[in-house]
């Protein structure tokens, strides 16, 4: 099998991991709390992914500035991004979140842009348009339809995706030799302090655990698959998809998330999807493909 077989396998893989851990988070968000959520799943995911970097990746080899950088990026796509996600998906649904964070890759692309002077083609110009157009779109439909929660939902899922795309200009420009376990653990590290810290600012420390402890086991079973499926499986594979395949087509491959949640709620009937919204949503992941395979 090629590497870029490889690589490709990586990012598929990166974007089932994304769909079915949108479904439950957005499910857990519900049940117990988006916050309380967001926080406790990084108690799971940090040190799984320490003993995993320590034994595939090894020592860890970065300095200071990596570190900040990185612990950083954490923050900022763990904890500010996630607890807004995690809010719209309560308050807008899962898809339609999912959907609008097509918009992270293209801020990525505009952020590289003013800040490291990245050129981008015409056809990437053009994919840059069309993307914005279909997120745009969706969004103009969705305020068709709903009233103020789901509104204050598009505001939490468009913020989460402009400061995820931070998060991974960050993370593009602080990569560690030590691997891609060892540079995902960094960002977990970073994500869990803030969360922290922000439960302690809050004075609901106690509570973010107590939360899941009275839910259930049921429900705790379910939090550590998403820890399993999002910050360890997912990220870990789309980082690893870096080392085999163009960054283009893996990023490309690996936003195809929201078309898979309209395969499971369309095809198999979970959730009734209108035409308009299909198209919408095809036609923003069609902009991410053509902005980044061009690149």
């Amino acid at each position: 099998m090629s590497s870029l077989v490889i690589g490709h396998l990586f990012a598929l893989t990166t974007a089932f991991c994304w769909a079915e851990n949108a479904l439950i988070w957005g499910y857990l968000g519900k049940r117990v709390g988006s916050t309380e959520t967001a926080h406790i799943r990084m108690w799971i995911a940090t040190p799984v992914l320490f003993l995993l970097a320590r034994m595939i990746d090894g020592p860890v080899h970065a300095d200071i500035r990596t570190w900040l950088i990185l612990l950083a990026s954490g923050c900022l796509g763990y904890f500010v991004t996630d607890v807004a996600v995690f809010r719209a998906y309560v308050l807008l649904g899962t898809r339609k979140t999912v959907a609008i964070q097509t918009l992270s890759p293209v801020c990525s692309a505009l952020l590289s842009l003013a800040l490291f002077g990245e050129r981008l083609s015409s056809q990437q110009i053009m994919g840059l348009a069309i993307a914005i157009t279909g997120v745009a779109l969706v969004i103009i439909q969705q305020k068709k339809e709903t009233g103020p929660a789901q509104k204050s939902g598009i505001l939490f899922a468009v913020f989460g995706a402009v400061v995820q795309a931070l998060s991974l200009v960050l993370t593009k420009y602080a990569l560690t030799s030590s691997g891609a376990l060892t540079t995902n653990m960094i960002r977990c590290l970073g994500g869990l302090i803030s969360l922290f810290l922000f439960s302690l600012f809050r004075k609901n420390l106690v509570h973010d655990f107590s939360s899941y402890h009275s839910s259930g086991l049921s429900l705790f079973l379910l939090l550590a698959l998403g820890s399993l499926l999002g910050p360890i499986i997912g990220m870990s594979s789309e980082m690893q998809a870096f080392r085999f395949a163009p960054l283009g087509t893996v990023t490309a491959i690996s936003q195809s998330s929201p078309v898979i949640l309209l395969i499971q709620e369309g095809v198999l009937g979970r959730k009734r999807v209108s035409f308009k919204e299909a198209m919408f949503t095809l036609w923003a992941v069609g902009g991410i493909a053509l902005l980044f395979i061009a690149d």
